[in-house]
């Protein structure tokens, strides 16, 4: 299981740790198996997180939040989007309180995680708000 962290000096003032989609999206594309140790924001102009044909992901957000941070509706405003691949995302933090948020599609298809025909998702003690 890859662990997504990085040294951050604000870490040892309590403060959250963030980073982008960017960063997020090549720990997904390196690893099968992801425990977050810090938050993700996608900055402006950023796409979705992407799961793609043949992928078998797993993400535990342990306690963390997934963010696109859309205050307008785009084509394609889903935080993450499962094509032909497969992704579980679960929460080991002991609060449970892990998070998808942010997305904000102009389509019916929903802005948390859309997944396209073929793909699948399965999750597990968390939120997409």
């Amino acid at each position: 299981m890859t662990t997504a962290n990085a040294i951050d000096d604000n870490a040892s003032n309590g403060e959250v740790q963030t980073d982008n989609f960017t960063s997020l999206q090549a720990l997904i594309d390196n690893s099968d198996n992801i425990k977050l140790e810090k938050d993700y924001i996608a900055l402006s102009g950023e796409k979705c997180i992407t799961i793609n044909y043949g992928q078998n992901k797993t993400i535990d957000l342990n306690g963390h939040t997934i963010s696109r941070g859309l205050t307008a509706a785009l084509n394609e405003g889903y935080v993450i989007g499962v094509y032909y691949g497969s992704l579980t995302i679960t929460d080991s933090s002991e609060a449970g309180n892990g998070r998808i948020t942010g997305g904000n599609n102009e389509n019916k298809n929903g802005g948390g995680v859309y997944v396209d025909d073929g793909g699948s998702f399965t999750m597990q003690q968390h939120g997409i708000q």
